[in-house]
């Protein structure tokens, strides 16, 4: 979750997108109660659209420092929350009270300590865990995550299908990942600030995106052989701006480029927003023309995460585009003949989830992307599907433990042997806010 709320960077500053969090919120949306102040009685304070947790003793609710925390609650100040909370918890006849233990769990959770959020769940799992709602297992499935108890998130994830009626297995395959050895390194050619969407380039070249002299997110270009060589990439001529460039895609014979560029529009109040769109651009007598958006891009929502099909007759991209079925969701066009699009399509269901769903890359066949709405190790993890597959059985697989964290993992791309890829993550032991890493794999 703290990898959320980088990544809601990544989604409107770094172009990738994300309506929550993004950073995200991550999860799934709080239901806590909104407490609000009487017009007509100032020591009143009564019950909104937040629901107030059931089975609280009454004089809990009678008493002045209880109303303080709950306001405070509401208010997302949850250390003075939990301060309160906590207090009234050191009385025995608490030591069992459910719901005051979850307003204590709830509090860590929001404030994103996982490890006390842990710890108060757990005791919630302890006392009685057939009085956990499907939101308290879905939080502390998550949790168990964050603090890599991954075995018993999964018994908790079962726990949650159940009071959910849904297919146990469904889940618990977020968890189900490629018996693939994959050996990873961090490249030298990371900064303090956010590197991430690494794209094959021309020439055995990779491009990247980086925090450039004017302070905005740039593509750079790196020979393969010098990426852990400091210091060694330099700007792609033509493309940046003084606004951010992000990720992106060459056709094969590297004479179109398609990139997500954000920039900054005022309103007609004159208010300043973020417009995220996917760009396009021909490298025509030595130079690359003016880079003009596609035809599916809107200033009403975003477009970005361009990725192409082996003939280059598909576009995968992640939009929050209407038809998404939650806010970040992957989308295709066909491209013809003339350049032109075709009206996007949602892949669907068994992809896109009512969490976020970024980073298309296709190669041969298989889709992968991001996403924090499968389950998985936490937050955003690197996923695999078979387009192509014709089948009983199509699932989506995780990349397993070594490739995705329990932080924000995206941006994943690997070469035509399937020997060797590249990735980013906002993992632990970084030099920046988020770092591309290198992969290979061991086929013995």
């Amino acid at each position: 979750m703290k990898g959320l709320l980088i990544i809601l960077v990544f989604c409107y500053t770094l172009i990738c997108f994300s309506q929550k969090d993004n950073t995200s919120g991550i999860y799934e949306t709080a239901i806590v109660n909104t407490v609000f102040e009487d017009e007509n009685d100032d020591n009143t304070l009564r019950s909104g659209i937040m629901f107030v947790p059931e089975n609280l003793e009454s004089s809990y609710y009678q008493n002045f420092q209880f109303k303080l925390a709950l306001k405070a609650y509401t208010e997302l100040d949850y250390l003075s929350a939990i301060n309160i909370y906590e207090n009234f918890f050191l009385e025995e006849k608490n030591h069992k009270n459910i719901n005051l233990i979850r307003l204590i769990a709830d509090s860590y959770y929001y404030n994103l300590d996982f490890e006390k959020s842990y710890e108060w769940y757990n005791k919630i799992f302890k006392i009685n865990k057939s009085e956990m709602s499907a939101s308290d297992l879905y939080k502390y499935s998550q949790i168990l995550i964050e603090v890599g108890k991954y075995s018993k998130s999964i018994k908790v994830l079962k726990e949650y299908s159940k009071k959910i009626n849904f297919d146990t297995k469904v889940l618990i395959d977020s968890f189900s990942s490629k018996n693939t050895n994959y050996k990873i390194s961090k490249l030298k050619i990371n900064t303090v600030y956010n590197d991430f969407s690494p794209t094959f380039g021309k020439g055995g070249n990779l491009i990247f995106s980086s925090v450039g002299p004017n302070k905005s997110q740039n593509l750079y270009n790196v020979s393969l052989v010098e990426v852990n060589s400091e210091k060694s990439f330099k700007l792609v001529d033509q493309i940046n701006s003084k606004d951010d460039e992000t990720s992106s895609v060459f056709t094969s014979d590297q004479k179109t480029i398609y990139f997500t560029r954000s920039f900054l529009k005022k309103s007609i109040n004159g208010k300043e927003y973020k417009i995220i769109k996917i760009f396009k651009s021909n490298y025509i007598n030595n130079e690359w023309t003016e880079a003009t958006p596609v035809s599916f891009s809107s200033d009403f929502y975003s477009t970005g995460c361009p990725a192409l099909n082996s003939d280059e007759t598909k576009m995968y991209f992640a939009s929050d585009m209407p038809g998404s079925i939650g806010g970040s969701d992957i989308f295709v066009v066909d491209i013809f003949d003339d350049g032109t699009f075709s009206k996007a399509k949602n892949l669907g269901p068994t992809i896109n989830t009512s969490f976020d769903e970024v980073y298309p890359f296709y190669i041969n066949g298989l889709l992968y992307f991001s996403s924090d709405g499968h389950g998985g190790y936490g937050n955003l993890d690197i996923y695999e599907y078979k387009l192509d597959y014709v089948g009983k059985e199509n699932r989506i697989l995780n990349l397993g433990r070594t490739i995705n964290s329990s932080s924000d993992d995206f941006s994943f791309i690997i070469d035509s042997t399937f020997k060797s890829g590249y990735f980013a993550s906002n993992r632990e032991g970084g030099e920046g806010l988020s770092d591309i890493y290198g992969f290979s794999i061991n086929t013995k």
